[in-house]
């Protein structure tokens, strides 16, 4: 059994509640998550970019009023939802939903380690890129999880 397996099993949704502007999960160990709809739409997985997480498509572009016409448990065990009224498919792995519910305890720890520079040292300004160089291919490979950019993006141009 692989790691994700693993995940999905210990998020398992036993039942989704289709209410006015959310989706109520209950998870099989009974505690409850609430999502709204326009918030589900605005991070669902195919707008967003694969490797950077960055949204690919803006709030203002989704019709004016976003609601599911179905929502069900696929055979992944993953969450699907297809929108009205453009019928668009989310699917929403349970643990990225479990982790991200907004509704449940506050985190214990910030999940974001920052390193600053400390100025201790020489600053090597020879390895900055100029600013027509940044982009997304200058990070593209870099680090395969958003963890590892955040806490090594401290991104200095020059020109």
């Amino acid at each position: 059994m692989n790691r994700e397996t693993i995940t999905t099993l210990t998020h398992a949704i036993q039942l989704i509640s289709r209410l006015k502007d959310t989706l109520a999960i209950t998870w099989s160990d009974g505690e409850q998550s609430v999502f709204h709809h326009i918030w589900l739409r605005d991070n669902a997985p195919e707008g967003r970019h694969p490797l950077s997480g960055q949204r690919l498509v803006d709030v203002l572009s989704y019709p004016a009023e976003v609601r599911p016409l179905s929502a069900d448990v696929d055979q992944a065990g993953q969450l699907c939802v297809v929108w009205w009224p453009d019928e668009v498919v989310s699917r929403f792995d349970p643990a990225w939903l479990r982790e991200n519910s907004y509704n449940g305890p506050a985190p214990a720890e910030d999940r974001w380690q920052r390193t600053l520079w400390d100025g201790s040292g020489p600053f090597d300004w020879l390895d900055v890129p100029a600013y027509s160089e940044v982009g997304e291919r200058h990070f593209q490979g870099c680090y395969s999880d958003m963890d590892g950019l955040r806490s090594r993006l401290a991104l200095l141009t020059k020109g």
